[in-house]
């Protein structure tokens, strides 16, 4: 005969945004970002990249630009400097599909700014030409730039998949809680 145990406390679920990823594919994300800490690229680029691609064949155009990008660099990192191309042009190119002008500044100016750091400096000259072609001239939204000030309270990291938290790159829900750009979780400020 079992005995029972008493009631169990519940799971800390994350909050969940409006475009919050399921469970499934936040438990890899968060596996793929250790992985991309630990020095494992290319275990990393692969679960980023099939994570991007489920994204972008579900709709999830939100999710997909960052997981993508996030793919490149695993790539690149790993030695795959030509994949990771792909992979960028596949990310910048659904924000230049949606017209996401403010987005794809701020995540192509990135982009630039990465593959230099990461010794790809005639790749990065090539994406920064592309963008300049690519933008319209009125890209920035200042009521973007604003809402920055508000954003830097922000924990570094998503504490629900791990991914690294850039005060420009979370959409804010309201004053106080900020949106993932990987998983879609509602973070709230420290």
């Amino acid at each position: 005969m079992r005995r029972r145990r008493g009631p169990q406390p519940r799971r800390r679920r994350p909050p969940l945004g409006p475009r919050a990823m399921d469970h499934g594919p936040r438990k890899r994300l968060r596996r793929a970002h250790h992985l991309l800490e630990i020095g494992d690229h290319a275990s990393a680029a692969t679960i980023f990249e099939q994570l991007a691609r489920g994204a972008h064949d579900r709709g999830r155009l939100h999710h997909a630009p960052n997981l993508y990008l996030q793919a490149a660099r695993a790539n690149i990192l790993a030695g795959n400097t030509e994949q990771g191309k792909e992979l960028i042009i596949l990310g910048l190119g659904i924000l230049v599909d949606g017209k996401r002008w403010p987005q794809l500044h701020r995540l192509g100016n990135r982009v630039v700014y990465e593959l230099g750091q990461l010794g790809q400096p005639d790749m990065a000259t090539e994406f920064e030409k592309w963008l300049t072609k690519t933008l319209p001239a009125d890209h920035l939204d200042k009521p973007q730039q604003q809402a920055t000030a508000r954003r830097r309270q922000m924990p570094l990291k998503c504490p629900f998949c791990g991914g690294v938290l850039r005060p420009d790159e979370v959409e804010m829900l309201d004053t106080e809680t900020g949106e993932c750009p990987y998983c879609g979780s509602a973070i709230r400020k420290e």
